[in-house]
């Protein structure tokens, strides 16, 4: 579902007009204009997009560091020139500018935080609508002379509810409304009355990425990092949603994921935090207190906090149930209101109708208004949930079939009394569940997998098999039965629940309430423990530290947010052909002579070995040091984002070397730097549009950059112009990923080449936006030889572990891409294979060495397990990092170990991070990082693991920063610099 508003059929009255012309600057300093932005939008933070202008405003509004900003210009050589002063600014990154053609805006449905153009008049209203995120802003500059078109273009639209503001100029103001249907998930249990169920309508299967963040699997650093760790659970009220992470409270915008603010919070509990509109409640440093949810800092305090166990929010009243009572406070002005010592120790108390349900010694029923005792009935009871003013407990009974069961009880709210009971056999779960849903009271009870049919089911002998029966909530009385499908038995998590959906865990089953039909989502899926995935029509992956999880295989890490585009079962969008291949004002180079010395590409080769033939010596020094960032970038809250990619979270990737020059990515400053081999002299730079997350490839003169934008670009090594650029997703999306504007379909790990051809991947998963897209390019010309897609096989047989993919599909995150000359494989796995001449699928076999990747879960599956950096290999030789536990003394040691014939392994120091390795020659080199934020490259022999010698660098290594040419050696570092180390 889009999600769209405010359209009508037919409306194209109101078109993107030439953006050139505006100009942000002109009247008034961008200072100034940013403030006055700020001033009639009222957004706090978050995505920030500018219509036009040549890029001040862009600059004014990531400077105060509160929003990541996005300019689209019509002019490229604007949009250059922009690019370019942003990177001067320390800017580049927390702002970024695109020039993109005219007609529709780039942007996710229901993405962006503020939207400023300059001209109301050339604005498309309806694009506009659909790019803002509910209660999203947009700013739009009006001429004097054209109000009354303004308003009329507005009435075709169907758009109401703007306004118009006079400031400097006269801007007209819309806010783009929540649509109906959305719901907030404000408490542990979802809402006030404990029914784990949210009453989002607009949520449906998952197909798309609307935004992603970190941690990913876990940073090896292990520095605090705002947001890192895993979480146990998540609020998600009006646009934000704040997840609680050990001792942290972070807050996003829900729609965008753009970090707004972060705060660390002594004895935070994860069960005691309450989300409203724009407050959030939670006990921390012994005190009960509000926060801002727009900037997170202290609003009031309800005084200290005695034993609290629990916090509701109901009805404007926030109540604390402590150790000897139950107080009732103001929520808007902190006075408490009345307190009770009737309900004291109550476990999982809920709130519906007016009334307060406390299970303790005795259930004890009081007026949520005055605290008055209604009633209290005898006996212990284990608290579900409130419903239709009556609510559901339940106690143990006698199973017919099962061991156990319980009993389900509905108690009349008004007096206490049975208004009906329901008894159903236990399943054998750490979670059994029950929920009030699509007009049903659901129970789950055990069902006997011998007796069900086990056609079309994966694992028909294992896994757990449930029956659901949907009570009548008025008499109790059974109105629907279905099964389950099968899944693994133990859960980590409860399941998750709409007034349409039963979502189910391990893996991921959305199975509708109505028809029982169900589809398979494998994105993701929640942290173990945790509650909340669900909210604003989007479903919430919490997949970042656990590392060592089979329960589902193709899973990306990192903290995501997934809708549905109410048109595909896979996300796949409809493929724009024009501009797949622009010529470049730049003429393909004279290829020189190749050098069997050079490092050509990320991991030095096809098989991604980080194994070069260059002879380098025992002892080296310093032979010269490029600082490549102009200036840092200023201390900003979405910037902390780019720390939590663990993959991409230096600033300068692994640098390239060839043809006499060494050329770098700057990751997050979004920009490639060629630099002479033997000075370090700076030959020219190139600013992309989006992040790098790969170093350029070098081949025959031309250097081959791959962009998070979704293109390829072909520069001239010699002086950096562009030659060609390829689009390589299938359509202009943009969302927001780890801090950044990017493609849906970013193009990842960089140009491979192959022989005479370039091979590139975009994507970012099998299980969303149509999947991955893999091309080969003739490099000399960005013609598409042949072009290739894997996504999500159609669902198929439903069970308990997902057998799909394991022999010939390639499933999961988007990776690297290896070769063997004959076939390019996703990270080397035996699926996910083409034949380098057709693109055809190849099945079976695999590329020899250790299959190497960066995106997937070390568990992913029997077949698609791959090495991670740091690594390096060749023939039977892999050199990598080991550690040793003693059990005895409980110490674990860490090396660098070659294994193969007259392996070896040389311990580390304590502190010690190896941060990069590589084979050259007959030495083998490490890159480490040293207590202290400095470093070391260490050199050893190949043959035996003698030290032969170090060299101290002024700062840490970065990850993967290390190559080898020339019998050089050359590393970036976590600071943006560059250093060649070279003999003494």
């Amino acid at each position: 579902m889009s999600n769209r508003i405010g359209t009508r059929a037919g409306v194209a009255a109101v078109a993107l007009m030439a953006l050139a012309s505006w100009s942000f600057g002109a009247q008034q300093a961008p200072a100034e204009l940013a403030k006055e932005v700020l001033r009639a939008g009222g957004v706090p933070g978050g995505l920030a997009v500018c219509l036009g202008g040549d890029g001040q405003l862009v600059a004014e509004l990531a400077r105060g560091g509160k929003f990541v900003v996005h300019g689209l210009l019509a002019d490229p050589a604007v949009a250059a020139a922009a690019r370019q002063k942003l990177a001067a600014d320390g800017l580049a990154g927390l702002a970024a500018v695109e020039s993109l053609p005219a007609g529709t805006l780039p942007y996710a449905d229901n993405l962006v935080s503020l939207l400023v153009a300059e001209d109301a008049s050339a604005a498309p209203l309806p694009e506009v609508m659909r790019v803002l995120r509910p209660q999203g802003v947009a700013c739009l500059s009006v001429k004097p002379d054209a109000r009354k078109a303004v308003e009329a273009a507005l009435a075709t639209a169907g758009i109401a509810g703007g306004r118009f503001e006079q400031l400097s100029r006269l801007w007209l103001v819309l806010t783009k409304p929540r649509p109906e249907g959305m719901d907030d998930w404000t408490h542990w249990n979802h809402g006030p009355d404990g029914n784990l169920v949210s009453q989002d309508r607009l949520i449906d299967r998952p197909n798309q990425i609307q935004w992603i963040a970190g941690p990913q699997w876990g940073d090896h650093r292990g520095a605090f990092v705002w947001g890192a760790g895993s979480p146990s659970g998540v609020r998600s009220a009006g646009t934000r949603n704040y997840y609680i992470i050990g001792s942290q409270l972070v807050a996003r915008d829900a729609f965008n994921g753009v970090m707004l603010w972060a705060r660390k919070v002594t004895g935070l509990n994860a069960s005691l935090v309450v989300a409203s509109g724009e407050e959030v409640y939670l006990v921390g440093d012994g005190k009960i207190v509000a926060i801002s949810g727009a900037t997170g800092e202290d609003l009031r305090t309800y005084g200290q906090a005695d034993r609290c166990r629990d916090l509701i929010l109901a009805d404007g009243l926030l109540l604390a149930f402590e150790g000897r009572q139950v107080r009732a406070f103001d929520a808007a002005s902190g006075a408490e209101k009345w307190s009770s010592a009737e309900a004291a120790g109550a476990a999982g108390p809920v709130v519906g109708a007016g009334k307060v349900y406390c299970a303790g010694s005795k259930l004890v029923c009081v007026s949520l208004a005055d605290g008055k005792v209604r009633w209290t009935r005898p006996g212990k009871v284990e608290m579900l949930f409130a419903f239709a003013d009556k609510v559901l407990v339940r106690t143990a009974a006698e199973g017919e079939r099962a061991k156990t069961a319980y009993t389900y009880t509905a108690l009349r709210g008004a007096d206490g009394e049975t208004a009906w009971s329901f008894t159903a056999d236990r399943t054998g779960e750490r979670y059994v569940e029950a929920y009030f849903a699509a007009d049903l009271v659901w129970v789950q009870s055990a069902h006997d997998r011998a007796l069900r049919e086990n056609t079309g089911f994966h694992n028909p002998k294992g896994g757990s098999s449930y029956q659901w029966r949907g009570l009548d909530p008025a008499t109790g009385k059974v109105t629907r039965t279905f099964l389950q499908p099968v899944t693994l038995q133990y859960r980590c998590h409860r399941l998750y629940v709409t007034d349409r959906f039963l979502i189910g865990n391990r893996p991921v089953y959305f199975t509708d309430w109505r028809d029982e039909k169900v589809t398979r989502f494998e994105a993701t899926r929640i942290a173990c423990g945790s509650v909340c995935g669900l909210g604003q029509g989007m479903f919430y992956g919490l997949y970042t530290n656990s590392s060592q999880c089979m329960c589902v295989r193709p899973a990306m890490s990192g903290i995501t947010a997934y809708r549905y585009d109410g048109a595909t079962m896979d996300g796949a969008p409809t493929a724009e052909a024009e501009g797949l291949l622009e010529k470049g004002p730049a003429s393909a180079p004279k290829p020189p002579a190749a050098s069997a010395d050079d490092w050509p590409m990320y991991r030095h080769d096809m098989h991604r070995t980080a194994c070069a033939d260059a002879v380098v010596p025992g002892e080296l020094k310093i032979a010269w040091k490029r600082d490549l960032l102009a200036k840092p970038a200023p201390a900003a809250v979405p910037a902390n984002d780019w720390r939590l990619d663990r993959v991409f979270s230096d600033p300068a990737s692994q640098p390239t070397v060839a043809g006499g020059k060494v050329f770098v990515a700057l990751t997050q400053a979004q920009q490639v730097a060629a630099l002479d081999a033997r000075t370090g002299k700076e030959a020219w730079r190139f600013h992309a549009p989006a992040r790098l997350g790969a170093p350029p490839t070098v081949h025959k003169g031309l250097c081959l950059v791959g962009c998070h934008d979704g293109w390829v670009y072909a520069l001239r090594a010699d002086d950096g112009k562009l030659v060609w650029r390829f689009r390589a997703a299938p359509a202009e999306r943009r969302i927001v990923a780890y801090g950044q504007v990017e493609s849906a379909w970013p193009v990842t790990g960089g140009v491979l080449i192959a022989g005479e051809k370039a091979y590139v991947i975009a994507g970012r998963t099998t299980e969303a936006d149509g999947g991955v897209y893999v091309h080969a390019l003739d490099p000399a010309t960005g013609k598409a030889l042949w072009s290739a897609r894997r996504v999500k096989p159609d669902d198929g047989a439903i069970g308990a572990w997902n057998l799909r993919g394991l022999k010939d599909d390639y499933f999961g995150p988007s990776d690297v891409l290896c070769s063997d000359g004959a076939t390019v494989a996703i990270s080397a796995h035996r699926a996910g294979r083409f034949a380098c001449d057709s693109g055809k699928n190849v099945s079976g076999g695999g590329i020899a060495g250790p299959k190497f990747g960066l995106m997937r879960s070390r568990y992913a599956a029997d077949n698609q397990r791959v090495s991670y950096p740091p690594v390096a290999f060749v023939g039977s030789e892999s050199l990598k990092v080991a550690t040793v536990r003693d059990n005895a003394t409980r110490k674990t040691s860490s090396f660098v170990s070659l294994s193969g014939k007259g392996g070896w392994k040389a311990e580390l120091p304590a502190g010690a991070t190896i941060e990069s390795l590589a084979i050259a020659g007959d030495t083998a080199l490490a890159a480490v990082s040293t207590r202290g934020g400095a470093g070391e490259v260490w050199v050893f022999s190949r043959a035996d693991g003698k030290k032969l010698g170090s060299c101290p660098l002024p700062t840490g290594p970065a990850f993967e920063g290390l190559s080898a040419a020339g019998g050089k050696v050359y590393v970036a570092l976590q600071n943006g610099a560059v250093a060649c180390l070279a003999g003494k």
